[in-house]
Parts: structure tokens; C-alpha cells; sequence
């Protein structure tokens, strides 16, 4: 019942869809990513005009964690010839505040998305109803510069 309710929500949410607001992309991930009971790792791969032209699992966690690497993530949108990706994320635990890890996955990547020339325009994170942009927290890292500890 559950998969034939994600069907229904999911019907017709790729086709070519725009993403032109965190909530599009939300409406689009969350069938996929609502009550999963691990973390699941995912990129929307936009074309030049904000079209979404795929829509890939790159990583599939634990309980709490998803391993996530630049390899993984990139791989799909340089096949596809992507000007630019969205990453989101599920929180099985229900709490879609991003943890210090997820700050830290972010700007590694969007360090690597300005190396390969692919910008990474926000993270998602979805947790059943609810859901952040780490974007539009206001915390968005700047990538220029790395972080103590942090490999540049």
C-alpha cells in the first residue's frame, strides 16, 4: 500500500519538472524519501534552465548515517552532461535539523561541484512532513575556504 501511495505521488515528478524553489524539489524527493528507515543520499541533476533531467540515489545508509562521496555524487551528473545538482537527504529519526555532519558533507561537496564546474544549489534534508534547506538557513558555507581540519 505504502509503494502504491509513493507511486501515485511520484507520477509525472521527474518528467522534465523545474525546480525553480526548495519546496519543488520537496514535493518532488519526499514520496521517495518519507518513512524510509535508513538514510537515503539522493541528487536531482539539473540542465542549463533548471530542468531536472535525473533523479539518482547515489548512497543508501544506516539508521543515522549515509556514506557519501564526491565520486558518487558527481559521477551521474557528469555522465549526463548536468550544469548543476540539488543534494537531499532523509532523517529517519524524524528531525530534519541538519547535524554537524551534514555541514560537513556539504562543504565537501560543494568544494568538489566548483572543482568539476557543477554548483550545487542546496541540500535538502527531509524527515517524514517536514524538511530544511540548508540553503536558506542562512549558514550556507562559503566554499572558498576550507575548514580547520578539513582537506582543501
Amino acid at each position: 500500500m505504502f509503494e502504491l501511495g509513493r507511486e501515485v505521488e511520484r507520477s509525472g515528478a521527474d518528467g522534465g519538472a523545474h525546480v525553480r524553489r526548495p519546496e519543488d524539489a520537496f514535493r518532488m524527493l519526499a514520496p521517495e524519501l518519507r518513512g524510509l528507515e535508513v538514510e537515503s543520499f539522493r541528487v536531482l541533476i539539473f540542465d542549463v534552465r533548471r530542468k531536472v533531467i535525473a533523479n539518482e540515489e547515489v548512497s543508501r545508509g544506516t539508521l543515522d548515517a549515509a556514506l557519501v562521496h564526491p565520486r558518487e555524487v558527481f559521477r551521474p551528473a557528469l555522465r549526463l552532461g548536468g550544469a548543476a545538482l540539488l543534494l537531499a537527504h532523509n532523517h529517519p529519526s524524524g528531525n530534519p535539523e541538519p547535524s554537524p555532519e551534514d555541514w560537513a558533507v556539504t562543504r565537501r561537496l560543494l568544494r568538489a561541484g566548483r572543482l568539476l564546474g557543477v554548483p550545487v544549489t542546496d541540500h535538502l534534508i527531509i524527515a517524514g512532513g517536514r524538511w530544511v534547506s540548508m540553503r536558506h538557513q542562512g549558514q550556507w558555507p562559503d566554499v572558498a575556504a576550507a575548514q580547520p581540519g578539513e582537506p582543501a
